[in-house]
């Protein structure tokens, strides 16, 4: 069954041949392009949908050239592929996720996707986060469907070798939504919990407690 990937970023020169060569260029077979542009104007709003032969084929292509440079763009641009929800249902399943350190810069999205999924099967993406220039920040995070296979990995994996040069560092990732939320309640609790007192060391003592350092994913 046919499967499609979301691509983005789009510069208004890129068309469905520009698009198909591009993917051909890094190894992958499309089966079509579809441009989305505006209903009014006609004019291309900047992003695509991309159909493979099957899923299995679209989640091989998205991990392996995500992020990669795209060939032929003037300016040059990257590219900035997601799983498509055009036509159906966003899946809502839970996802559970690890933060990842210490990744030296030829890891990629590909690598630390593969590095996880050979052992863990409901691994479902691996994205190294990239600075303004593209360059690796040294870190990334991978998802899971399967709470399980997430704390497996987060324990059998910890200062493992074999992704990049030097061995991974590992802790739970807490979505960004969540993170809000902690900090919307740290900023309200210690007023209830914890009497005020004219006094500095109180005052450490309740930024201590409220204090929680967490990554987010991103």
């Amino acid at each position: 069954m046919a499967a499609s990937l979301w691509m983005g970023d789009l510069e208004p020169y890129m068309d469905e041949n520009f698009i198909s060569r591009a993917f051909a260029t890094m190894g992958e077979t499309v089966m079509s392009v579809k441009i989305i542009r505006n209903r009014l104007t006609g004019i291309p709003a900047g992003y695509c949908f991309v159909e493979f032969a099957d899923l299995a084929t679209a989640e091989k292509c998205l991990h392996k050239i995500n992020g990669k440079p795209l060939p032929g763009a003037t300016p040059a641009k990257r590219f900035k592929l997601n799983y498509a929800t055009y036509g159906k249902q966003p899946d809502n399943s839970p996802e559970y996720s690890l933060f990842v350190g210490d990744l030296t810069p030829d890891v990629d999205d590909g690598m630390l996707y593969e590095f996880f999924v050979k052992v863990y099967p409901s691994c479902r993406g691996g994205k190294v986060v990239l600075d303004q220039t593209g360059v690796s920040k040294g870190y990334g995070f991978v998802k899971f469907t399967d709470e399980l296979e997430q704390k497996r990995a987060l324990t059998e994996c910890q200062g493992a070798v074999g992704l990049g040069s030097k061995p991974v560092r590992l802790s739970v990732a807490i979505p960004k939504a969540m993170t809000r939320i902690q900090a919307a309640t740290a900023t309200v609790i210690p007023s209830m919990a914890i009497p005020r007192a004219p006094c500095r060391h109180m005052k450490k003592l309740e930024m201590m407690l409220w204090k929680t350092p967490c990554h987010s994913w991103m």
